[in-house]
């Protein structure tokens, strides 16, 4: 149907249409306005498709207004406000810190390894104890636990000695953990 929007309220983003025919008045709301190149404005001619909400009250969707080009679905400019310049997007102000946070918890995972990497690799040491050594760490890690009674195995009770604070498990002070339990000569 064709009218012209009789009341606009630009404040509150809604208005109401005047029908061609001369029929009661039709409400609409900003947000069924295809033509989004600019907002609505009072005296424009307009196209629209009459329907009933959900409490059975007339109102219009999918509304044109006559002589302003539509913009493109694909264009990613928003709507120009009639006072002052778009608003900016509240999401843009929260996803770049989460992004920038979890960039910089993957730098610090990487630097950590690399550390542990160095530790427990020398210069003289061969790749494969290298490797060995980074599947230990892989399997491990300190969880509080300091003595050999809470160790399953020789090679967890060597990483725990290793790199971990406050272990008591080299009584004898060789470097040899849990020499009773696990790492028996």
């Amino acid at each position: 149907m064709k009218g012209k929007i009789s009341t606009w309220k630009d404040d509150k983003g809604f208005g109401f249409i005047q029908p061609e025919d001369g029929s009661k008045e039709v409400f609409f709301h900003v947000s069924s306005v295809k033509t989004n190149t600019r907002r609505p404005r009072l005296g424009d001619s307009v196209l629209y498709e009459p329907m009933r909400d959900s409490q059975q009250r007339l109102k219009a969707r999918g509304v044109v207004i006559e002589g302003v080009a539509m913009r493109s679905a694909s264009s990613r400019t928003p709507p120009v406000a009639k006072n002052g310049p778009p608003k900016k997007n509240v999401a843009n102000y929260l996803i770049r810190p989460i992004l920038l946070a979890i960039i910089a918890a993957i730098a610090w995972q990487g630097y950590t390894d690399y550390q542990l990497l160095r530790k427990t690799a020398s210069p003289t040491q061969p790749i494969s104890n290298v490797d060995s050594a980074m599947k230990r760490a892989a399997l491990f890690e300190c969880d509080g636990r300091t003595h050999c009674s809470q160790m399953k195995s020789c090679a967890e009770a060597t990483f725990f000695i290793q790199h971990c604070p406050g272990t008591k498990m080299d009584g004898d002070g060789d470097g040899v953990p849990c020499e009773s339990q696990w790492c028996e000569d």
